[in-house]
Formats: C-alpha cells, structure tokens, sequence
C-alpha cells in the first residue's frame, strides 16, 4: 500500500534508511530529483529529504508518495498561478486524476493536448462508439419492418416495385462523437504553429470520418456510458474540459486523468510579481520588462561596457523599470522569504544589476514571512546606487488590497530622488 507524505515547500523529513535502500541500492524515482527539486543527505543511517520550491504530487517509489505543498493555501496557490499567467508546468511520466475547476485557475493546454491525442489513439484500438438509429429505406430485399402504405404505392406506380421498411442501424454519427470531434477540432486550432502535433490530431479526426462536425460551443447531452469502457469514458470527460474552456484543480483528486505535474513556485512568483507591475494603474508612466529576454520584447543586457579578451556575461534582472528608455529600478524576485537582512549574494546580485543599467535604484522581491506585511524597506545605498528590499503578503484575504498598496509602495520609491 502506497503511503502518503505531506511536506511543505522547502521543509525536511527523515525516513529509515530501509524505506529506499533495497539490496544496497536507493530507490527512488529519479523525476523526484531531475523534476521534483528534492535533494537527498544520509545522516547517520538515515535518508534525509528535503522538498524545494517546485509543489506537487511526486512519487517517491512503490511505497511513498510525496505531497509538496506551500505555505499558502490551495487556493490561494491556484489564484496566484492564475494572475501570474504561467503555463509552463513540468509533466511527470505518471497520471493522476484531476477535478475540473470552472473557475479556470491552472491551464495546462499542453498536458490537456497531448492527453486527448493519447486517448483517441487508445480509442481507435478499442472501437468508435456506436448507436442504433431508425433508417427508411426501399429495396427488393427489406428488413425491419415493412411499411405497407408506400410499399402499395410503389406496386401501382413503379415498373420495378419495391418495398418500403424501416430498420435500425448502427451508427458512428451520434452526439457523443460529435462531442470529441468538436473537442479534437478546438484543439488543432491552438497547434498553430506545432506541425508534428497537428498531424497527429489530424489523424485522430479522421477516425472520426462519416461524424458531423458541430459548433464547439452547444448543449451536449450525453447519456450514461457503457461501464465497460474506460477510455471511451476518459475522452469524453476531456473534451467536455476541452470545449468548457476549464482548467483543473491542481491538489485533490477527481474523475480528468492527466499526466502528473509540478509547479515551480520559484517562477510563478517571479512572474506574478512582474504581472502585478505590468497592470497597475500606479505604475501607468512607466515600463516594466522582463530582463530575461533580450531585446525589445525584454530587456537583457551585459555586464561590461567594454568587454575584454575573454569575453562578455549577461546580466537578466527579473524586473526592469524604465520612462522614457531611462532605467529607473531593475530588481530580482527571490520566493523564499526573508524576515531580515536579504543575503550578501542577493544583495550583492542586484548591486551589479544596478551598475550595468545605470540604475539609481535596486529591489529585492520576497514573500512575506510570518509576522511580515506587504512594504518596501530602504537598505542602504553603494555609489549612489539605493538598495530597496519589498515584501508582499500572499496570506491576507484581499489579494488585490496587497497587490495596490505594493504599487502604490514602489511608485512612491520610484519617485524619490
């Protein structure tokens, strides 16, 4: 029986060394490291494991499943995932069941994708869904039932008599599969640009030949399903996500099964923060651009002005501020918390930011520890350059109060000499 674990992000737990070690090797899953962030220490006979900043369900091998969750609540979690626009999950090789969110919080388009493709082409081994429908027809061989009115009529009228009967027949045409056709065709419109993936959902329509294609967005009504079909089960609950435009519930289970994922924290927050910037109505005079790309859709930049023999580095701030192609602030998001002095190599980081841009102001972003409130606290300044360190609370009720006064905090710094 598989074991659950709980741990928090970046907290430890100590396991006997006998829970991983079967005939002097260690067992575990290597996504748990490669993927999951989880770092291993032996500690006098004991396996050490410590989670990172990437949540989520990880197994740890035939026994132990890991629950990395954070420090702010589920929902809370999904809400942040959502404001921060990020859709770049890391997918494990394993499923899990997911339940439907309506309220759209985590897209994961690309897990969604890959998924329905794999169960259509499942389904095509296990068969189509057929149902009977009633056919009128006229032949000289009938079957059904006769109809006996224009069965006479065509006796007196017709040179070649025929009889006219009704008879059911199975057919693919029903709005069950019409329901994954219309989901399939939702999907190739986002493959725009993704060649390979088109062709393979290209072929999975074709399965589909002889299905009217109807609008995405209708009432289906979908009966009960055979109980002896668990794939045909499987793309019907996806295309119903597929066509509703929802997302999923990233913890708890339910009926969606779709590759396992995790979620970097670490660049959620990163995104999130910058996102915050992006759309407030304070920050309106003013550019907030992403230092890890290049120019002009970012503003990556290099350390040296002139660079020596052996060469240049870049330098990619999470955050730079600039009016006017004037740098105002560049800044770096750091996700774990910081109830005190930020660390030298932090401190020291965003000082060489500050002197490559020429920036006269530097900040450092960190959630709100226990006990903290959403600010921005001066540190020093270094070669006129001012050193800022902001907090923001991700624990309050009001998401939105905590994002403005953030705002409101870092144009007031913004506009100080």
């Amino acid at each position: 029986m598989i074991k659950p674990v709980e741990l928090i992000e970046y907290q430890t737990q100590i396991f006997d060394s006998s829970d991983f070690v079967r005939d002097g090797r260690v067992e575990l899953n290597p996504e748990a490291q490669t993927k999951g962030g989880i770092a291993l220490r032996w500690a006098k006979g004991k396996l050490e494991l410590q989670a990172g900043g990437v949540i989520g369900i990880i197994p740890l091998n035939d026994d132990f499943i890991l629950e990395v969750r954070t420090r702010v609540p589920v929902a809370r979690v999904e809400e942040i995932v959502r404001r921060s626009g990020s859709t770049s999950f890391v997918s494990l090789s394993h499923d899990r069941g997911f339940s439907v969110s309506e309220q759209d919080f985590v897209r994961v388009d690309d897990l969604i994708a890959a998924r329905f493709n794999a169960v259509l082409e499942e389904l095509s081994f296990e068969g189509l869904y057929k149902t009977y429908e009633r056919r009128t027809d006229r032949g000289s061989s009938p079957r059904g039932q006769i109809q006996p009115g224009p069965t006479l009529l065509s006796l007196r009228t017709s040179l070649r008599p025929q009889a006219h009967f009704e008879h059911f027949a199975r057919t693919i045409d029903n709005e069950l599969n019409r329901l994954l056709v219309a989901a399939a065709y939702l999907i190739l419109a986002t493959l725009e640009n993704q060649r390979g993936r088109r062709r393979e959902m290209h072929a999975r329509i074709q399965m589909f030949d002889g299905v009217r294609r109807m609008p995405a967005r209708r009432p289906w009504r979908i009966g009960a399903l055979p109980a002896n079909r668990p794939v045909l089960e499987q793309a019907v609950e996806i295309a119903r996500l597929i066509l509703l435009r929802n997302g999923v519930r990233f913890f708890g289970q339910g009926s969606v099964k779709l590759p396992s994922f995790l979620i970097n924290m670490e660049d959620v927050f990163e995104n999130y923060v910058r996102s915050v910037l992006q759309t407030s109505a304070h920050l309106a005079g003013v550019e907030v651009l992403n230092g890890n790309h290049k120019p002009p859709a970012g503003a990556a930049s290099e350390i040296f002005e002139t660079a020596g023999p052996l060469g240049n580095h870049t330098t990619q701030p999470d955050v730079v501020i600039r009016r006017d192609g004037t740098v105002l602030c560049v800044g770096d998001v750091k996700y774990k918390p910081c109830p005190k002095q930020p660390d030298r190599a932090n401190l020291e980081q965003v000082l060489v930011y500050g002197l490559a841009y020429g920036a006269p102001k530097t900040l450092l972003v960190y959630p709100c520890a226990e006990g903290q409130a959403t600010s921005i606290e001066f540190l020093g300044r270094v070669r006129g350059i001012a050193c800022y360190k902001a907090t923001l609370q991700l624990m309050n009720a009001s998401l939105d109060d905590e994002e403005l006064r953030f705002c409101e905090l870092l144009a007031g710094v913004l506009e100080q000499p």
